[in-house]
């Protein structure tokens, strides 16, 4: 009998707070405001990319990651999808670089990218600009490496102008 009370609780305890998850998923999403930031991908993970990507700019790389594996394995040929996994590996940099590990995983993701190939210039761009930073990570300084993007993001900007993420 106890059980079954239990049981019972349980779940109405499982629909009284389901409405809070979907409110709280929905808050999430308004918090990180509104990321404009166009790909081939399929359109259906459009919109999950770009919560991913608005993500990276609130510094929520734990559930970045999350979001950029899944919109991989829903569209497995979004390069884009790769280059998400792999900035996001960058962390924080201003705290630090990111662990042997992290830069393993995402040299590994952007050379999936390529392997794959991107549809556009646009898309090649993106994912080159980011292994500036990431190529021979085993032998070029970390300081040098930065500088190497920094670069490589600037040439962005000015073959992007209209591109607010360059």
């Amino acid at each position: 009998m106890k059980s079954m009370k239990f049981f019972v609780l349980l779940i109405v305890f499982a629909f009284l707070f389901a409405p809070v998850g979907v409110a709280q998923e929905k808050a999430i999403t308004e918090q990180l405001g509104k990321i404009t930031f166009p790909t081939s991908c399929d359109p259906k993970v459009q919109e999950q990319f770009e919560r991913g990507v608005a993500m990276l700019h609130s510094y929520w790389f734990t559930e970045g990651g999350k979001v950029f594996d899944a919109v991989a394995k829903q569209d497995p040929n979004c390069v884009m999808a790769y280059w998400g996994y792999a900035v996001n590996l960058l962390g924080n940099t201003l705290s630090t670089p990111p662990s042997l590990k992290n830069l393993q995983a995402a040299w590994q993701a952007l050379e999936r990218a390529r392997a794959i190939g991107a549809k556009t210039q646009r898309e090649r761009d993106w994912i080159e600009a980011l292994s500036a930073y990431y190529r021979d990570y085993d032998k070029v300084s970390v300081d040098d490496r930065l500088l190497a993007y920094t670069k490589a993001m600037e040439q962005m900007t000015h073959r992007y102008p209209d591109d607010f993420e360059a």
